[in-house]
């Protein structure tokens, strides 16, 4: 770049209008013009850098879609609470996204049962799991509450997808009341 180039620049970037910066080229025995085509190589060049900048974020979004899918899975807790004593509620996981393999690990509070007919039982560490191969947005299982008492039971789980691990969202706290 000239000298003259950046002497256009910086006095643009002062605070002078383009037109003082002619005068002052004429003035001085220099084509004005020149004003003219080094801010236009300017302008082009911010044009440019913005340009670069949309398409690297969209290349970034089109490959987090690739790689997750919809923008990624959640698989959501749902129950009814309260619940009174002795009663077996059904507990729903739903999984919303798209996935081609989810593994879903739910940990059941200590005093309650659990009954599942699709997931694997730990009853030692009362927990459920299952693995997913993307034909299912649901599972279930049953939990058996105390006969003759009441308390209050927060579940947790987690899920992996993406080779993240993520909680499990939603209903979370079962009241077991009379």
């Amino acid at each position: 770049m000239s000298d003259i180039e950046e002497w256009i620049k910086r006095q643009v970037e002062s605070g002078y209008t383009v037109e003082e910066v002619k005068d002052a080229m004429a003035e001085s025995g220099r084509d004005p013009s020149i004003v003219d085509s080094v801010l236009e190589d300017r302008e082009r060049s911010s044009k440019s850098l913005y340009v670069i900048g949309i398409t690297a974020v969209l290349l970034i979004f089109a490959v987090l879609f690739f790689v997750y899918g919809t923008f990624g899975v959640t698989v959501t807790r749902e129950f009814e609470s309260p619940q009174p004593p002795g009663k077996t509620p059904r507990v729903n996981l739903t999984v919303e996204g798209d996935y081609s393999e989810l593994s879903i690990r739910e940990e059941v509070p200590p005093g309650l049962g659990v009954i599942s007919e699709d997931g694997v039982v730990d009853e030692e560490n009362n927990v459920v799991e299952w693995d997913l191969d993307g034909e299912r947005s649901e599972v279930s299982y049953l939990v058996v509450t105390p006969g003759a008492s009441t308390g209050d039971y927060n579940f947790s789980g987690t899920y992996l997808y993406g080779g993240e691990e993520r909680i499990i969202q939603g209903d979370s706290h079962l009241e077991v009341r009379w």
